[in-house]
Formats: structure tokens, C-alpha cells, sequence
């Protein structure tokens, strides 16, 4: 049988840790959170049960079963899947570890939504990616619909924001132009000097 906890969590008790461990071929997603955020979130999503009547395997199925509802992410545009995992239930917090079986070759994109917990006011989710020797953290809260894109380049990975994204298109778009007049320019005069030469 679950209790709820009667104690405050020792920091934000509506603050998660999720880090996504980018491997060759395959990755691991570990997860920290709060017993008490967990709970509260529960009761929350699932009004018409009473979790002080539901055992631990119940209660663990139950947390699997959410987070993998509530989070969703991608590399390179592929869905990734989160596999078989091992969970360890505490009195103050709780740490979770999936398994990623299969991640697609040279990881450039990663795009991430993590709303789990959403339903606590004033949620945090604080998302890590590690890569080889390079990590990155993001925060994920309802300002940014709790999403967030991770840019891995020359074996670092970074935070890539939309404006990024906006302002290599416009960039590209500015060079290509550019490239267009500049080439229209040398026809031009290339055509207009064998005209006079002729």
C-alpha cells in the first residue's frame, strides 16, 4: 500500500531530471524525479483512482506506463523508442532507467517533448543529452511547451532553437540569391564583352 508523503521534497518537488545517454546504435534514458511531484501528478491524471489502495507493481506499471506517454522523442526525425527499463522507488525520490534500443546512425537532430508531470503547476524538466564527451541541459517548462532541439555537430551536441533553424534558412536563402545575381552579373558582362570584341 502507498502513502503519500507528508514531507516537502529536499529541493523543487515539481522539478525532474531526465538524461539521454546518445550511444553508438542504441542509448539509455535515466530519469530522477520527485516521489511527492510523482504523486501529486497522479492523483491529478487519474482522478478516479486512489493510489493509497494500489500496490507497488500496480504503482510502478502505472508510472511506466505514464512517462512513456508523456514523453516523446526524436533523432534525425525518427521516433525513438523507449524499451525495457529498471525503476527504484524511494521515500523522497524516485530514479527510473530505460533502455534505447536502436538509434539511428550519425545523430545530427534531436528533437524532445517531455510534458510529463505538466499536470503539477509550475513543473520543471530539466533534459540532458549526452554525447561522447559533450552534454547539454535544457530546461522544459509550459513557456516552451516543454520541448526543446539538440543540435549535434563535430561530436558536440547543443541547444538549437527555431530561431536557429529560421536564421540558417534566411542565411541560405541570402547566399543563394547573392550567388544568383552574382552569376547573372558575370553572364551579362561576360555576354556584353563579346559583343564589342565581335
Amino acid at each position: 500500500m502507498l502513502g503519500f508523503q507528508s514531507l516537502a521534497f529536499a529541493h523543487n518537488p515539481y522539478q525532474s531530471s531526465l538524461k539521454l545517454h546518445v550511444l553508438e546504435h542504441e542509448g539509455w534514458l535515466a530519469i530522477s524525479l520527485s516521489q511527492y511531484g510523482i504523486e501529486q501528478a497522479l492523483v491529478k491524471k487519474y482522478p478516479e483512482l486512489d493510489l493509497k489502495a494500489v500496490d507497488l507493481t500496480e504503482f510502478k506499471e502505472l508510472l511506466i506506463k505514464y512517462l512513456r506517454e508523456t514523453i516523446a522523442i526524436s533523432i534525425n526525425g525518427e521516433a525513438l523508442k523507449i524499451g525495457k527499463g529498471a525503476i527504484k522507488l524511494g521515500n523522497h525520490q524516485s530514479d527510473l532507467k530505460f533502455k534505447i534500443n536502436y538509434l539511428p546512425a550519425n545523430p545530427n537532430i534531436i528533437k524532445v517533448t517531455a510534458p510529463c508531470f505538466e499536470e503539477n503547476q509550475n513543473q520543471i524538466n530539466f533534459f540532458q543529452i549526452v554525447y561522447k564527451d559533450s552534454h547539454v541541459r535544457e530546461k522544459l517548462t509550459k513557456d516552451n511547451a516543454f520541448s526543446a532541439s539538440f543540435l549535434i555537430e563535430n561530436n558536440t551536441v547543443a541547444v538549437f532553437s527555431e530561431s536557429d533553424s529560421e536564421n540558417f534558412y534566411n542565411n541560405y536563402i541570402l547566399w543563394v540569391s547573392l550567388a544568383i545575381v552574382a552569376i547573372a552579373i558575370l553572364i551579362f558582362v561576360f555576354k556584353r564583352k563579346n559583343k564589342t570584341t565581335a
